[in-house]
């Protein structure tokens, strides 16, 4: 059965024209804006001030719409975004029309986060707000310990958490916005991870700690004294903490504490069915999730964006090349107009970004391009 793969790459210009194919699986290409959304039918752009969709299939308008402000989150139907008439109100575009859903207001917010389809953010005087992103309605209003958050918020199916400006990391149970838990965890970096039951916390510059916070009860469940080096990054994912210190990666199991391995890394890993996807030294290596063993290696990619049980989607510079997941055979290769930057597959689709910036003052190009697979 045959199905829609999207590749979407970022190119300034004016709205999609379906071209000439150059490449056998090439649907249509067309000069756009930053990809927002993709799905099945649309794929939602954004090159201020304009916001538009397109046909997945087909490439033609579907709707466009003028923002007076910069989008920030999909949530549920809609895409939210700060007005920039007021920086107090968030308003909602539902991506199936382009029409404006609902508005909200908020004293003085930030710390946007969506998750499930709501939008949860924060007033600096530490007030949390919980909005359904289908209805704009609150659905509650609680207030953080004592001060503002200085964390982003992040959430689970249980509980929102974040961190106030007294270092009390706040669990709020997501159904009532009643305080679960807090417990002190001093001064923290963002942003706060969330894996495999555990809420995970960067504990400083000074303390150089990691630290794993159950995320039912707030009980400490386990540490780590990081290396010394510049303050790193999280990738979580199928269970496991990567955290990258310079040019290591530290793969740690989430759940109990256990460092499983470690590796050198030239560009940031992904973590994806059962495996852990790196480049370094001009390949992409496929290692074992728990024990960084080497299931496959293919030469001559710098970069990889995305990982799932049946393709790995990588790159090289202007290259993009789709691998088998379990055996990293290359099943087919795009030319991309530009370097690609960024991937990411939706079931059938995929969206990838790219960039290039000419010699002079040519302006900066990217793409959108959409490709049939088998």
């Amino acid at each position: 059965m045959r199905r829609l793969l999207v590749v979407a790459a970022i190119v300034a210009g004016c709205g999609p024209q379906p071209v000439r194919p150059r490449h056998d699986r090439l649907l249509w290409e067309a000069n756009e804006g930053g990809v927002l959304h993709a799905d099945l039918e649309k794929v939602v752009v954004w090159r201020s001030p304009r916001l538009a969709a397109h046909s997945a299939a087909r490439g033609t308008l579907a709707w466009q719409a003028e923002l007076r402000g910069t989008p920030e989150h999909v949530a549920g139907p809609t895409l939210v975004y700060r007005s920039s008439d007021s920086q107090e109100t968030m308003v909602a575009i539902d991506i199936g029309d382009g029409r404006e859903r609902w508005r909200y207001f908020a004293k003085d917010y930030s710390k946007l986060f969506v998750a499930g389809g709501r939008c949860y953010l924060a007033e600096r005087n530490g007030l949390v707000h919980a909005v359904d992103g289908f209805t704009g309605e609150c659905a509650w209003k609680e207030p953080t310990v004592s001060h503002a958050l200085v964390s982003q918020l992040t959430a689970d199916g249980e509980r929102v958490y974040g961190v106030d400006a007294e270092g009390q990391l706040v669990a709020w149970a997501i159904d009532t916005g009643r305080i679960a838990w807090k417990i002190d965890v001093g001064q923290t970096l963002d942003p706060l991870g969330l894996v495999a039951g555990r809420v995970l916390v960067n504990s400083g510059t000074l303390a150089r700690k990691l630290v794993a916070y159950d995320a039912a009860t707030g009980r400490r469940a386990w540490a780590w004294d990081r290396p010394a080096g510049p303050n790193g990054a999280w990738i979580h994912g199928g269970g496991l903490a990567c955290y990258v210190v310079g040019a290591t990666m530290h793969v740690i199991d989430a759940a109990s504490g256990e460092r499983l391995w470690e590796r050198i890394v030239h560009a940031p890993p992904v973590v994806g069915d059962g495996a852990v996807l790196v480049a370094a030294f001009e390949s992409l290596v496929a290692c074992d999730a728990r024990t960084g063993q080497v299931r496959w290696e293919a030469k001559g990619l710098s970069r990889v964006h995305h990982a799932d049980a049946e393709l790995v989607v990588a790159s090289d510079d202007r290259r993009l090349v789709v691998l088998d997941a379990k055996k990293g055979s290359p099943r087919w290769e795009f030319a991309a107009w530009s370097e690609v930057r960024w991937a990411k597959r939706c079931g059938p689709l995929l969206a990838i970004e790219t960039y290039d910036r000419p010699a002079g003052r040519e302006p900066v190009r990217h793409t959108v391009a959409v490709l049939r697979v088998e």
